[in-house]
């Protein structure tokens, strides 16, 4: 699978099911699978920590970001039945502020408007939430 820069319609949405379905060469090399992954978790620094040199290697980071991708749908799909309104905020894009620090980021794992928006799964709610349940279980 050639992985690109992510999609703004996908970085961050935790969702990656159907798109698996849909490409029968996800599972060629370890590093294609944790940056497909990676992008839908919003992960900013994916090549990173895919590198066993620097990071926690392809392997790792696939089953990180799976737990992740899986925990944050969960919660969504929770705090929908529960509280529509809450969904829309929790699953949103956010605009940076104006000044706002963006953080480190590699520009081949986020998408052109990184800079300016956030993904659902890199606000703060969306960020923690899903690691904070996974830490409880």
């Amino acid at each position: 699978m050639k992985i690109s820069q992510p999609s703004i319609e996908k970085f961050g949405k935790g969702s990656f099911v159907g798109d698996i379905m849909k490409d029968d060469t996800f599972f060629d090399t370890p590093e294609d699978k944790a940056r497909f992954l990676g992008q839908r978790a919003g992960c900013p620094v994916v090549e990173e920590l895919i590198n066993p040199d620097i990071g926690r290697g392809p392997e790792k980071m696939t089953n990180r970001y799976a737990e992740v991708n899986f925990w944050y749908g969960f919660l969504s799909r929770e705090i929908e039945h529960y509280n529509k309104s809450l969904f829309k905020e929790f699953s949103k894009a956010t605009s940076r502020k104006e000044g706002e620090p963006v953080g480190k980021y590699e520009p081949e794992s986020v998408p052109e408007n990184y800079t300016q928006t956030m993904a659902p799964m890199n606000s703060l709610p969306g960020f923690s939430l899903p690691r904070m349940f996974i830490e409880q279980i």
